[in-house]
């Protein structure tokens, strides 16, 4: 009612695109980085769980070899590879920079435990960008000057409890080719992008 009024009298307003801020920032990086841009389907988390448990059939880490010994050791392998793909996808977009260390075996934390051995055999049998590198590279290629976004008039995001990091630099990156308007359910200070603990399994 607010926007057809704004459109003056008798204005209508219909057939408004309304988009999930994941798809519009892959839309958002097919139009900038091209069509390959697009989160290969290998890192979704219906493939990638069966890659994880793959790489589970022989685990050389003495806590995962003990804790999938045992009669259930099926059941045990499929459920920990599940979660395992659920984490690394929420590290995608929410920890890049741990997955960045594990992947070029720098020192991060002692807690970490198998989780770099894994991921760098992971990321070597997908040798594809995951999304965290492809927002990355959208940022980046946002930041550096004259690239075409499709659109000049404002995006106006609405409703988010919270915004991933990695997802959040795309959006101030993109803010300086059109204006990014943002409806928080409570603006305040307080209310900042969280982040997930150290792994967990």
């Amino acid at each position: 009612g607010a926007l057809a009024k704004h459109r003056g009298v008798g204005g209508i307003v219909a057939n408004l695109d309304i988009v999930l801020p994941t798809a519009l920032l892959e839309g958002l990086a097919r139009q900038v980085l091209g069509e390959s841009a697009v989160s290969p389907r290998g890192w979704r988390r219906e493939w990638l769980r069966w890659r994880v448990h793959e790489l589970l059939g022989a685990p050389s880490d003495p806590a995962l070899q003990a804790y999938l010994t045992g009669p259930d050791r099926a059941l045990r392998r499929f459920q920990l590879a599940d979660r395992l793909a659920r984490i690394y996808i929420q590290y995608m977009a929410y920890r890049p920079d741990w997955l960045d260390d594990w992947g070029y075996s720098r020192p991060t934390f002692e807690a970490a435990s198998f989780h770099p051995a894994l991921w760098r055999q992971l990321r070597q049998a997908l040798n594809e960008p995951h999304r965290g590198e492809r927002l990355a590279q959208l940022g980046a290629a946002l930041r550096a000057g004259s690239v075409d976004v499709g659109a000049s008039d404002p995006l106006h995001v609405f409703g988010l409890s919270h915004l991933a990091p990695a997802e959040l630099a795309v959006f101030q990156a993109l803010a300086a080719h059109r204006p990014v308007v943002f409806y928080l359910p409570d603006p305040c200070r307080e209310l900042l992008p969280c982040r997930p603990g150290r792994p967990a399994w």
